[in-house]
């Protein structure tokens, strides 16, 4: 059978390979068609390995409600930061935001109840841009 044509079925998955009235031995030919095998498997668990990591590597879109939130409490930190976090001085409660999604900032409007100590308290209006990450806050006014 050393030196007779050959004829070799080769199921992958879901591809058939037929090679037809090759002039090689039953060996060669096996250990020829051994390493493509290897190769596509070791393709498909790469492919595999990187679907999964772009799976989690996606950043899902945080809900209106969760940019609010975040929002308000980098608006918060911004103005304690100020009065270098002495609520003894004066007290700050961010009531409401509007904000417009920009691509690299939120433009906001915030609603900011303010007392100070001394009986004075005041309800006004401070417009603010803040990074995306929510660490940088630019006041407009």
């Amino acid at each position: 059978m050393d030196n007779e044509s050959i004829i070799v079925v080769l199921q992958l998955s879901t591809k058939k390979i037929t090679i037809t009235n090759c002039n090689a031995t039953k060996k060669s030919l096996i250990i020829y068609l051994y390493p493509a095998t290897k190769i596509i498997i070791a393709m498909k668990k790469i492919f595999a390995l990187l679907y999964i990591v772009s799976l989690g590597a996606c950043n899902a879109n945080p809900s209106p409600a969760e940019v609010e939130q975040k929002l308000k409490t980098a608006m918060n930190d911004y103005l304690y930061k100020s009065v270098n976090y002495d609520s003894s001085k004066v007290k700050y409660r961010v009531q409401n935001v509007v904000y417009f999604n920009d691509k690299d900032y939120y433009d906001c409007e915030f609603k900011v109840f303010m007392s100070v100590t001394g009986g004075k308290d005041s309800m006004g209006s401070m417009n603010a841009r803040i990074s995306k990450d929510f660490k940088t806050v630019l006041r407009n006014y």
